[in-house]
Order: structure tokens, then C-alpha cells, then sequence
């Protein structure tokens, strides 16, 4: 389970998955590390290995990983907390484990979060198309590809106020032409 969770790979020798062992201390031992397999491993080479958090944390993508990662899980906690009726606790932990599972597309479950409140539903399968950083095992369209658009049709709204002006398209720092794209 643990190797399959880094790879992202979802393969469990049960078929209750994360959910046969009903702990929640596996939960999120899980969920901390799918979350490290959702980001670009060449980050995650340069924080751990080299140090360099400052580095990293300019990152245009991983920071709209963690604020998508956060407002998702936290935005079905309340969910499931208010409209559901579970325990804080308990739906701070699944909010996590089943956003980032879905995100990471790794496919592990702890519980049938169809039987959730549908908006969850619709959070979810968000994250679960855009997956996660490029550069991680995690399947989706990547996240980088989504700040690109952003990117470039915020680009072209201004390109129409401002016709002559050169506007350059950075992401990261690092300029985006119509090649890339």
C-alpha cells in the first residue's frame, strides 16, 4: 500500500482498500503522502535535497495546487460537516484522504462518498480531472495546463485593451509563447 500510494498506482490487496484496516492513522499517513506524489518530483528534489524553499515555493503551480488541494477538502468538510452531519473530525479526514485520492488518481477509499452530498461530487471530479502538478505520477490534465489558459486568456483580454503594448506571459517566471502552447 505504501509503495502503491507514492506511485500513485491505487492497487490494494483488499477490496475494501485504506477502508479494511479502519484506521485513521493510515488515513493520513496516506493522504501526506499522496499529497508528496501530486507534486513535481523535480520540487521536491530541490526542497529535500537542496534545501531551497524559497525556490519551490515560487512555484505558480504548487501554490495553486495547495489553494485548490485546500479550498476543495475544506470547502467538503463544511459540507459534509453542516449538510451530512458528520463529525468534524471524521469529515476533515475523508475530505483529504478522498481529495487527494481522487486528485493524485490514485483510487484508494475509506468510505462510499456517493452517498455524500452531491456538490461534494462536483468538487471532486474538479480535482480529479485537473489532477495535480506536472512533473508528479498523478494522472489528469496537470495543473500547470489550467494556469496556462488562465494565463493567456487574461493575456488576450489585455492584448485588447492595450493593442501595441508587448505583454508577455509568465509562468514561474518563465515566458510562455504560442510554440509551448
Amino acid at each position: 500500500h505504501g509503495l502503491s500510494t507514492i506511485a500513485t498506482g491505487g492497487f490494494s490487496t483488499h477490496t475494501a482498500s485504506i477502508a479494511y484496516f479502519g484506521s485513521d492513522l493510515i488515513e493520513w499517513i496516506s493522504t501526506a503522502f499522496m499529497f508528496l506524489a501530486d507534486i513535481n518530483y523535480t520540487l521536491l528534489y530541490v526542497f529535500l535535497i537542496k534545501g531551497r524553499l524559497t525556490f519551490v515555493w515560487r512555484d505558480e503551480e504548487l501554490r495553486l495546487y495547495i489553494l485548490l488541494l485546500l479550498a476543495t477538502a475544506l470547502g467538503s468538510t463544511a459540507i459534509l460537516h453542516y449538510a451530512d452531519g458528520l463529525a468534524f473530525t471524521d469529515a476533515l479526514r475523508s475530505s483529504f484522504f478522498n481529495t487527494l485520492s481522487l486528485q493524485t488518481t490514485t483510487g484508494f477509499t475509506d468510505e462510499d462518498f456517493m452517498t455524500w452530498h452531491p456538490t461534494v461530487w462536483l468538487l471532486l471530479t474538479f480535482v480529479g480531472v485537473f489532477g495535480a502538478c506536472a512533473g508528479s505520477t498523478s494522472g489528469g490534465l496537470k495543473l500547470v495546463r489550467l494556469l496556462m489558459l488562465a494565463k493567456l486568456v487574461r493575456a488576450e483580454f489585455r492584448q485588447l485593451l492595450h493593442p501595441h503594448a508587448v505583454l508577455p506571459t509568465r509562468i514561474s517566471g518563465t515566458t510562455v509563447t504560442a510554440q509551448m502552447g
